[in-house]
């Protein structure tokens, strides 16, 4: 969360200095859904998973959209990073920075590669059934 805000003032400030736009790219707008909904997220975990006054069942019928809506925001932070990557690759191939098939771009489309794989993986270990993970859910300590 500290980060995100870190992130978010430095970007701020450069397109202050620099006299860019702020939130005109679809990257921006994934970002700051991001985000936004992540801190709703985490606000509304914590409360009902750290406050003490909380119940049982109420934080288990809360688990599986805090599970979801988790899933979803890493689906949507891979989203977001992906098109940060896009956007800053036809911003430096317009520029004549780099060329299209330049090793830059191509390190830069092998990278999103690795992230959308990653996120393959993440969600892949975190909806698959492993050794005793649905007992755990369903409060069993057998």
């Amino acid at each position: 969360m500290i980060l995100s805000i870190v992130g978010l003032w430095a970007v701020w400030k450069f397109h202050n200095e620099k006299a860019i736009d702020h939130l005109y790219t679809l990257h921006s707008w994934l970002g700051l859904s991001c985000i936004i909904l992540f801190s709703i997220q985490w606000a509304a975990g914590f409360w009902t998973f750290w406050y003490p006054g909380g119940s049982r069942s109420g934080r288990a019928s809360l688990l599986p959209w805090h599970v979801f809506f988790g899933v979803f925001l890493y689906v949507l932070a891979i989203a977001t990073s992906v098109s940060g990557l896009l956007e800053k690759s036809i911003f430096m191939q317009s520029a004549k920075m780099i060329g299209r098939f330049s090793m830059e771009a191509m390190l830069m489309n092998l990278l999103g590669m690795l992230l959308v794989l990653l996120g393959a993986l993440v969600i892949l270990a975190a909806i698959s059934p492993g050794a005793g993970k649905i007992d755990t859910y369903r409060g069993s300590s057998e």
